[in-house]
């Protein structure tokens, strides 16, 4: 039987036999599934996709410390400013659709707003994961430098202002 695997944006052709692969279950040979087959195929030959979607783990570490970077930032401006909770509320709604998360980007750069994408970090962290999941390509460093300095230039500020501002958090709560 030939089978077509599709991951991470590359086709492989290649043959299983129902005998290649069997388990031992309850004393009784069976064969694996063929999903079973391919992922032992792939950790034994450590295939290109497979490294390629290990790739995503860069832009999901990126994501986490943008994420706690800007929350800690935050954090510490609610406790001074408590409005900022329902103007944060709006600002996210725009980040979102600024980030191109539901759409096609090609739109966009078309009618000459191309720029935005390029002066946002979140939505390089975006298309690195989508690239290398959806496409199987390599990271871009052209998205991924940007994207680091802004997550761990976030990081740095929102830990060193949180612990500035600490002290002061009981005398506005």
């Amino acid at each position: 039987n030939n089978y077509y695997l599709v991951l991470g944006g590359v086709t492989t052709d290649f043959y299983i036999s129902p005998s290649t692969v069997t388990s031992i279950k309850g004393g009784i040979v069976t064969p694996l599934s063929i999903q079973a087959k391919v992922f032992l195929l792939m950790l034994c030959s450590l295939a290109s996709p497979l490294m390629k979607l290990l790739q995503a783990i860069i832009p999901l570490v990126l994501l986490f410390i943008m994420t706690l970077g800007v929350g800690l930032i935050l954090a510490t401006m609610n406790v001074f400013f408590r409005d900022l909770e329902y103007l944060w509320n709006v600002a996210l709604t725009l980040i979102m659709y600024a980030s191109a998360i539901f759409y096609d980007v090609s739109k966009v750069i078309e009618n000459g707003y191309g720029f935005l994408f390029k002066i946002n970090p979140l939505y390089m962290i975006i298309a690195n994961f989508r690239e290398t999941v959806l496409y199987g390509q390599p990271l871009s460093m052209e998205y991924l430098i940007p994207a680091t300095i802004f997550s761990f230039g976030s990081l740095f500020i929102g830990v060193y202002i949180f612990y500035k501002k600490q002290d002061e958090f009981i005398l506005h709560i």
